[in-house]
């Protein structure tokens, strides 16, 4: 009775033993979840700053023009419209570098309800100019 107690308890500490590496070395993803949920940075990896910048050309329309854009007005006409009155767009050139945020960040942005995008916005240029050409076709503001 005693040398099978011996031979139970002998066997199960060495079990133990064996599967205790194993259990170590598993991704149980509470790393990832850590990481990605909770904000923590001291267990990103280091993968580089990610400095992928856009250069984007847009034309911001003064007040009247956005006032008929509101009224319902193809951009393009109320650009020309306020054209005739005297008012002048604005053609801006911005660089437009994308930031990362944490964890922690992006979760009180998605409660604060903010839809914004995550980057900074430089303006590079800005001339005035008259209103487009026909069949001129003008990208659409951000706002």
């Amino acid at each position: 009775m005693k040398t099978t107690t011996t031979i139970l308890l002998s066997t199960l500490a060495l079990a133990g033993a064996l599967s205790a590496p194993a259990m170590a070395q598993a991704d149980d993803g509470s790393e990832a979840y850590r990481q990605a949920v909770l904000g923590e940075s001291s267990l990103a990896k280091p993968t580089g700053a990610d400095t992928s910048s856009r250069i984007v050309e847009r034309v911001e329309p003064g007040s009247y023009a956005k006032y008929l854009i509101y009224l319902g007005r193809d951009k393009d006409d109320a650009l020309a419209a306020a054209s005739r009155i005297g008012e002048q767009a604005v053609r801006q050139t911005l660089r437009i570098t994308p930031q990362r945020l944490t964890g922690t960040e992006a979760h009180e942005q998605y409660l604060a309800g903010s839809t914004q995008a995550n980057g900074q916005v430089e303006l590079l240029a800005e001339e005035r100019i008259d209103a487009p050409a026909a069949g001129t076709r003008v990208a659409r503001s951000a706002r």
